[in-house]
């Protein structure tokens, strides 16, 4: 009677610390559960800012495809021409090109935050991740080249002006003129041999990549 006595105090004891494991579990489960939707939903919060930030960065893109397209082209007047042939018209048409000098800048304030958030481990489709990786990367490499080309386009332009500084260039007229003189030859190989297709196709097939990741965030799964 005393073996059962003790028997069924154990058996309660048991049951109880059961009923508290369980109970701790089930805690423990519904908190991992509310943090992985959490974290589910910043992911999607983070992606939707990289999302937007994609597209500004886009139009930035673009908008530089159209300077290296109009470069191109003026490549090709300048390589089809000789100096004394050059029309005035023409020239003038370019004057943004000859004497401008861009800046290339893009964002990547919301790809730093889902890089530092931690929540990219969550994502199922590594496809999309490895597409967002490359396409911050791509815009480096954009930045690079565009970088490289106007310093050195800085620089021919400098040495250019400081040469015909005496000639009191008033007009894009005068600067027509100028470009047909001898003392602008080493700014016009520059301009023929470094205002290549190269740079406008870089931007393109840039802006065509951002174009696919931006579309992969809408339309695949995230998780």
């Amino acid at each position: 009677m005393k073996l059962k006595k003790i028997l069924k105090k154990s058996g309660k004891i048991f049951q109880d610390v059961m009923v508290v494991v369980v109970g701790i579990a089930i805690t423990f489960s519904l908190n991992n559960w509310m943090s992985n939707k959490k974290e589910r939903k910043d992911m999607q919060q983070y992606l939707n800012a990289v999302k937007m930030e994609l597209e500004d960065n886009l139009n930035t893109v673009e908008g530089n495809t159209r300077i290296h397209k109009a470069t191109m082209k003026f490549c090709e007047y300048l390589n089809s021409h000789k100096p004394e042939t050059y029309q005035t018209d023409s020239i003038v048409k370019y004057d943004w090109i000859i004497n401008g000098n861009y800046i290339f800048l893009y964002k990547t304030s919301a790809f730093e935050m889902l890089k530092m958030s931690g929540t990219m481990r969550l994502m199922k489709d590594k496809e999309l991740l490895s597409n967002i990786w490359n396409t911050y990367q791509c815009l480096e490499t954009l930045k690079g080249l565009h970088d490289i080309y106007m310093q050195r386009k800085e620089e021919e332009m400098y040495n250019f002006w400081t040469i015909i500084d005496d000639m009191n260039i008033q007009s894009e007229r005068d600067i027509a003129n100028a470009l047909r003189l001898p003392e602008a030859k080493q700014y016009l190989s520059f301009l023929k041999i470094q205002m290549t297709r190269s740079n406008y196709l870089n931007f393109l097939r840039g802006a065509e990549q951002i174009r696919e990741t931006i579309e992969a965030i809408d339309n695949q799964k995230i998780f």
